[in-house]
């Protein structure tokens, strides 16, 4: 299966050379361990190359937010960004905890939406016992998407509890 980085990625792709314009692209995620040693630097040091190049701006994926943190830890990238005027916009997710919500631009899907959406379905289908299967990590998006889903069970009159929701 794709990441979101993956198909975000060949979509500016395909649009940056309609418009003849070039792009840096960099994944610093080498592996899926979340507390990956050296993630933050090489975040860094892809960052530093970018505002020596001057870019225009930035498209970012934001690395997960981990259980005791309340921002990512792209954050200090995206501070480096502004300093040296470079606009970023965030993909798929933000660098702050749900609900809360970063002054930067952000381009993703309704994931409240889509979860309440999806639970209310299998709701309609006749389900009462209804589980959110979710990733280790916890990313904006995730927590998004179980909000979403708890708001589903409680507008339906199914007690909402957090003991369905595995991670």
């Amino acid at each position: 299966e794709e990441s979101p980085f993956g198909v975000a990625s060949r979509e500016l792709l395909y649009r940056a050379g309609l418009e003849d314009c070039s792009v840096l692209l960099h994944d610093p995620t080498w592996s899926d361990d979340p507390i990956e040693s050296g993630l933050a630097d090489r975040y860094k040091t892809i960052a530093r190359k970018f505002i020596e190049r001057q870019v225009s701006g930035v498209f970012l994926m934001p690395w997960d937010i981990l259980a005791n943190q309340y921002i990512s830890t792209t954050t200090a990238i995206v501070d480096d960004f502004k300093e040296a005027g470079i606009p970023v916009v965030l993909i798929d997710r933000d660098i702050v905890r749900y609900p809360s919500r970063s002054h930067l631009d952000l381009v993703g899907i309704d994931n409240f939406g889509a979860a309440f959406t999806l639970t209310e379905h299998f709701i309609n289908l006749g389900c009462r016992r209804i589980d959110f299967f979710a990733y280790v990590t916890r990313v904006p998006t995730q927590e998004s998407r179980i909000a979403g889903y708890l708001k589903a069970l409680a507008f339906h009159g199914i007690r909402p509890d957090l003991a369905g929701v595995y991670y």
